[in-house]
């Protein structure tokens, strides 16, 4: 049921974040052509990028980690016995959910000062502490991945049998 419920938000992220993705790409190809066509570029560029980026990827991030999909270099790993592997792999992902959890916090703390001080961006004035509870809902998922990859891990000592 867990794994279920994690598929469809993890999904549902990922579409969000193919469609700022698609936004993104499409300012800069716009951005190209009116500074080429005409030397007039598109304003706010950058922050639709900068912050596009940053959202893309937080929510992106649960996705990747659901799927298994991160980028890892296993050399060293792929010579190690089977349990020492679950091992290493729990405790790696058991650290990554301790540091994705401290930026949820971080995110999260963040929030009340940018409501309050009421700060935007300088070109088209959108608020910061969207993209602070956009940040803090991708690191949520992503800490609930990567505990949960920490406990599948463990299956070869819970099952007795290989994963």
């Amino acid at each position: 049921m867990v794994k279920y419920l994690l598929e469809k938000f993890s999904s549902a992220l990922i579409k969000i974040s193919s469609i700022i993705l698609c936004i993104v790409a499409a300012v800069m190809v716009i951005n190209i052509i009116l500074r080429s066509a005409f030397n007039s570029p598109l304003s706010g560029t950058m922050e639709i990028v900068q912050y596009g980026m940053m959202i893309c990827m937080a929510l992106a991030l649960s996705r990747t980690g659901f799927k298994d999909r991160h980028i890892r270099v296993s050399v060293l790993v792929d010579a190690l016995p089977q349990k020492a592997k679950a091992v290493l792999l729990s405790l790696t992902m058991l650290i990554s959910a301790v540091v994705f959890g401290s930026l949820i916090f971080s995110y999260l703390s963040s929030i009340p000062g940018a409501i309050a001080s009421g700060f935007v961006t300088d070109i088209y004035r959108l608020p910061y502490y969207f993209v602070y509870i956009m940040m803090a809902i991708g690191m949520t998922l992503a800490t609930i991945m990567f505990f949960y990859h920490a406990v599948a891990s463990l299956a070869p000592f819970i099952n007795k049998k290989q994963p």
